[in-house]
């Protein structure tokens, strides 16, 4: 249920996908106010058309693995659940003479979710299959047809603040062995690094902001049996880089 108004776009009902291969990025352009040609410069020159500048609407949420022990660890599922999967979506435009500017408070987009939340059961699926953890951080892969290459796994989802019904499941072995961790994703602890700086207190999926939870097997994990999330988010905007302890 779409419609535009003098405040913007608005999106009612919209629900997440419970499939990861059938989710689709929700993007949305900035409101242009009388212009007929663009003045951006690009690589081709100056574009004779009006200038579209789109934002993501959604988060993005993705995982990478590491093994730092001298066990053999094998990933064989990640699924995430409790997480609010419908909302509504306001552009929020605040003032229809005024230039679009999110850094200058005309426009405020944002979500109203609903409370509704997907069940355990019916969880989304962000890795089934097999494999390996690695000495170095990689991000979880399927394999694909050689023309296509790999597929890195990454769920979209509605921005929302996490609440301790968020959790997220991983399934692995551990020298053969069947294991079975779930985390609240609240419990993220930001972690400053040289490279990032974090965004918030990791209890909260951001919109436009792309998460990455690394699943961290150490020398610790085989001696007390824990094992590590740190999330981080790139490509969209950085959000820092975030730990979570499983005991």
């Amino acid at each position: 249920n779409r419609t535009y108004s003098a405040t913007g776009l608005q999106i009612l009902n919209f629900q997440i996908s419970p499939v990861a291969a059938t989710q689709y990025d929700l993007m949305f352009s900035q409101r242009v106010i009388d212009k007929t040609s663009s003045d951006m410069l690009h690589s081709e020159g100056i574009y004779s058309g009006i200038p579209l500048q789109f934002q993501h609407a959604l988060t993005s949420v993705r995982f990478s693995i590491q093994n730092t022990s001298n066990e053999t660890v094998v990933l064989t599922g990640i699924k995430v659940y409790g997480a609010q999967d419908t909302g509504n979506f306001y552009e929020n435009i605040k003032n229809e003479n005024s230039l679009y500017s999110i850094a200058n408070g005309t426009v405020a987009p944002y979500w109203d979710q609903e409370e509704h939340r997907v069940a355990e059961g019916e969880a989304y699926v962000a890795f089934q299959g097999s494999l390996p953890f690695t000495s170095n951080p990689e991000y979880v892969y399927e394999k694909a047809d050689k023309e296509n290459g790999d597929v890195v796994n990454m769920l979209l989802l509605l921005p929302q603040v996490l609440t301790e019904d968020v959790k997220i499941v991983v399934d692995y072995t551990v020298n053969g062995k069947p294991a079975t961790k779930t985390v609240e994703a609240i419990d993220a602890t930001p972690i400053t690094t040289q490279a990032s700086t974090p965004i918030g207190n990791g209890d909260e999926w951001i919109m436009g902001y792309r998460y990455t939870y690394r699943l961290l097997y150490s020398s610790e994990s085989a001696d007390k049996d824990k094992i590590y999330f740190a999330p981080s988010s790139d490509d969209w905007q950085n959000a820092g880089i975030y730990q979570i302890e499983l005991l």
